[in-house]
């Protein structure tokens, strides 16, 4: 069993940053997720909270999971590119970043959680067409994931193909009923690129009360609700 006091959301271990052991549960990878948010939350510690996430997408999807697990196959070779990897983004170099994923997945091409990190890296260099490929190859791989058709969403979202981007965060939303990410994702669409507000109030409302019961699971998207009200009074 996990013992979430112990995380620690800089870990290179996947299971270390949420303070799990590597037998952990989906339940107890969840619970854990949770608990870690609430210390390092998007808003106030984004580096951290992204790590934590990273960690809790890969490890909450079984296939990723595995994926994750059986990486020490490919021997010090990928553990080399890791180190450098790590060193990269340390630096925030992200050119450097997309070459060493290139040539890890040269290596292990079908390991969606570097193709999804690769996916990220083009977003930031803002090339969104080949992002939302990678996505894409890692989506093929995992359908059944809902952090790579977010992530889809994503992409489509900042390409303009705005009806694509709805559909996809339908989508993810409609595979895990208990992430919030689709739902802000979703609202954010509505709000900023369609100026549907209601549509956008009414999408998180529909998470917030999704288990009837008003929790910290809600708080970020109340905190997107304020927002959103705030903008409204400021125009």
């Amino acid at each position: 069993m996990g013992n979430s006091s112990n995380f620690d959301p800089q870990h290179e271990n996947f299971y270390a940053r949420l303070g799990l052991d590597e037998n952990a549960s989906p339940v107890e990878i969840k619970r854990a997720f949770f608990n870690a948010v609430k210390i390092y939350p998007p808003e106030k510690d984004p580096e951290n909270s992204k790590l934590i996430r990273e960690a809790y997408d890969t490890l909450i999807h079984s296939i990723a999971r595995s994926e994750y697990d059986t990486r020490k196959e490919f021997g010090d070779v990928l553990a080399n590119l890791e180190i450098n990897l790590n060193d990269a983004v340390e630096d925030e170099d992200i050119d450097e970043q997309i070459r060493i994923l290139k040539k890890i997945l040269n290596i292990a091409p079908k390991l969606g959680i570097y193709r999804n990190r690769l996916g990220h890296a083009f977003m930031e260099k803002e090339q969104y067409g080949y992002a939302n490929a990678q996505f894409v190859k890692a989506h093929n791989h995992d359908p059944d994931n809902p952090v790579y058709i977010l992530n889809m969403g994503h992409a489509e979202s900042e390409r303009g193909n705005y009806k694509e981007a709805e559909n996809l965060f339908l989508k993810a939303w409609d595979l895990d009923k208990d992430d919030y990410s689709p739902p802000r994702a979703l609202a954010s669409l509505y709000f900023d690129k369609l100026n549907h507000k209601r549509k956008a109030h009414a999408v998180l409302d529909e998470a917030i009360e999704a288990d009837g019961v008003v929790d910290f699971n809600d708080f970020f998207c109340i905190y997107d609700k304020i927002q959103y009200y705030a903008l409204d009074n400021d125009r």
